[in-house]
């Protein structure tokens, strides 16, 4: 069976993963409209940034804290809550790796 995704990413992505999942990412380096898209996102308000995820059937966020330029002029925004450790409550953290990324499922 292979599930649809889309993600909102601050990082550049790989290929589905062993063929059981097909991921569709926002913020790819080769997409400027994907880059424009998860800027717009992580730049938003927590609940402009819900209703943007919702909107665009986004079903994970990964989110890079080591990258705090997207917070540095918006304070209110998502990306500046997620580096505060602040998690808005759609979305769920997912098991952590030895990675930065954390990644998150948009709950609906």
């Amino acid at each position: 069976m292979r599930f649809a995704s889309r993600t909102a990413s601050t990082i550049a992505a790989t290929a589905p993963a062993a063929g059981r999942q097909k991921v569709r990412i926002f913020g790819r380096h080769a997409s400027s409209d994907g880059i424009r898209i998860a800027i717009e996102i992580f730049l938003a308000s927590p609940e402009i940034a819900k209703e943007r995820l919702m909107a665009r059937g986004v079903d994970y966020v990964a989110f890079c804290p080591t990258a705090p330029e997207f917070a540095a002029n918006s304070p209110g925004s998502l990306a500046a809550s997620l580096i505060r450790g602040e998690v808005p409550d759609f979305l769920v953290p997912m098991p952590r790796s030895e990675s930065p990324v954390i990644l998150f499922r948009v709950a609906p």
